[in-house]
């Protein structure tokens, strides 16, 4: 998607930027873009220093260290056995345990790409 495709898209829904000329919506929209990809990157370095902490300084009889290495032995289980078609079968299966996970990582992201994209680009608009 180039950036017009993308002004166009981002600022469709939002009447009060309909003012505004391409040009300026280019520039809201590459402005709010490289705000999403640093929140984004922040995010996820957080996300994984704040596990690495957790981890490093975890007991081994912690409820949380019990839990992934539980959770790292039902995978292991799981996808135990020769190349087949069973690893389709092991990947649906294993989603119980990694998918809370992934919720986590990915849905502060998702908030960010969808909910939040609306008002940064307000605020931006607001700014020039």
């Amino acid at each position: 998607m180039n950036p017009e495709e993308r002004a166009r898209k981002w600022t469709q829904d939002i009447p009060e930027l309909s003012g505004l000329t391409l040009q300026q919506r280019i520039t809201i929209c590459n402005q709010v873009s490289k705000r999403i990809v640093f929140l984004a990157v922040l995010w996820l370095t957080l996300f994984f220093a704040i596990v690495f902490v957790i981890l490093s300084s975890a007991d081994i009889n912690s409820a949380l260290y019990n839990l992934l290495n539980h959770t790292a032995e039902a995978i292991n289980t799981i996808f135990n056995g020769g190349p087949s078609k069973r690893y389709m079968v092991a990947l649906f299966e294993s989603l119980p345990y990694i998918l809370p996970m992934l919720v986590v990582l990915v849905g502060p992201i998702w908030l960010m790409t969808t909910v939040f994209r609306k008002r940064m680009l307000l605020s931006a608009a607001k700014k020039l």
